[in-house]
């Protein structure tokens, strides 16, 4: 078993945990986890669980969440399309650099 930790630092610093919605991996091995009850943060993990980068945020602007709840990555030919239920926006975020980069 293992588990995933919150990142310290920078704009999510004085969060105590993740209240995750959703989780999905890549085909590299990444891990895409929505923190919709918590940050309004996508929060993404290299394949070692190393913290790489957190995007999003809450508001209600486009690429901002309200409610990130669900998550999946489309895989099919071409380049990776990451897709994240912005629930209380009542929208689909979508991003390809976020899913790749």
């Amino acid at each position: 078993m293992w588990s995933i930790h919150f990142p310290r630092g920078g704009h999510l610093q004085g969060r105590e945990g993740i209240q995750s919605c959703a989780v999905t991996v890549a085909p590299d091995g990444s891990i895409f986890v929505a923190d919709g009850y918590g940050s309004n943060y996508v929060l993404k993990f290299d394949k070692d669980r190393k913290f790489v980068k957190a995007f999003g945020g809450p508001g209600e602007a486009e690429g901002k969440f309200k409610t990130c709840h669900g998550i999946a990555l489309d895989t099919r030919p071409g380049k990776a399309l990451l897709l994240v239920c912005n629930r209380n926006n009542n929208r689909v975020n979508t991003g390809t650099s976020t899913a790749t980069s």
